[in-house]
């Protein structure tokens, strides 16, 4: 989320602190305290845990300001797809990100399932097994104790976690039925095609068409960073309201035409398959949201 917030970049000119940089330079009527309990304030690469901090001549603080600055995300009953005693899959929604960020440590989905956890006496930090761009909807898993965290990112590891996704690819004409793509890309701020990259392996499955979009279920056969965003963009065409990928058609909301709508994996002899209940509200939304 970093990305749409506004960011001030102050330099000292003389031995100081933290406190006193944003207060003289940083163009907002919020409290350096505040900004730093949030989480929005970094010196070198180590987030800022008080406004007394000393920034030497010549250090450069970073100040992310954003609209949730100092909120938490109320996890509620209905964003709960599926649990058991070792782990819990929630529905995310888009404008949210699955874990704090460079602005905001605490307006997160796994700070707020932390929040729910530690209602029901449950004292596990969780972390999630599997993270969603901010602009993405859809099912995220995490455990509910350590032990549950390790066998999970083992099967991580394994690739024996398959999601399926539903992308939404701006309409032309010729789109294949069926499209299969295996390349390497790399990441610094987006995915690019790079032959010294990490092997990116994609299967697109045609669902249907509508006047503004040819809908694919999609298919991960590695996890890389906008690994579906890419590719979509690269050998199809981009994502609705996905112009960070060249896509021409924008939304009124902060969200992208891809969701995470399916789970499948084994754990503990018993095998899982869950599914996204609301997909076709999903879709509406993104219709409706259509600029």
């Amino acid at each position: 989320m970093y990305q749409n917030a506004k960011k001030y970049f102050i330099t000292a000119k003389t031995q100081t602190t933290v406190g006193e940089l944003i207060r003289k330079h940083a163009q907002t009527t919020l409290e350096p305290s505040f900004l730093v309990e949030s989480g929005g304030v970094w010196l070198e690469k180590k987030r800022v845990a008080s406004v007394d901090e000393i920034v030497e001549k010549g250090g450069t603080i970073r100040v992310y300001i954003v609209a949730t600055q100092g909120k938490r995300f109320l996890l509620q009953q209905h964003h709960i797809v599926f649990e058991t005693d070792d782990f819990i899959i929630i529905h995310k929604p888009a404008g949210l990100t699955t874990s704090s960020d460079r602005s905001n440590a605490h307006y997160n989905l796994a700070t707020s399932v932390g929040d729910w956890f530690k209602k029901l006496g449950n004292s596990y930090t969780p972390t999630p097994i599997t993270r969603l761009d901010f602009m993405v909807e859809g099912l995220v898993l995490f455990p509910k104790h350590k032990k549950a965290e390790i066998d999970f990112f083992r099967l991580t590891q394994k690739r024996f976690i398959r999601k399926q996704y539903v992308a939404l690819v701006e309409k032309k004409p010729g789109l294949p039925s069926c499209f299969r793509v295996k390349d390497t890309i790399d990441f610094t701020h987006r995915a690019v095609s790079d032959p010294n990259g990490k092997e990116a392996h994609t299967l697109f499955i045609k669902r249907e068409d509508t006047e503004t979009w040819t809908s694919y279920s999609v298919f991960l056969f590695t996890g890389r960073r906008h690994q579906i965003r890419f590719h979509a963009s690269k050998y199809l065409n981009p994502l609705i309201g996905d112009t960070f990928y060249g896509g021409t058609i924008k939304t009124k909301t902060q969200q992208i035409g891809l969701i995470a709508y399916r789970y499948a994996f084994r754990y503990r002899g018993k095998r899982y398959k869950i599914t996204l209940p609301e997909l076709d509200s999903v879709l509406g939304r993104i219709q409706a949201g259509i600029v």
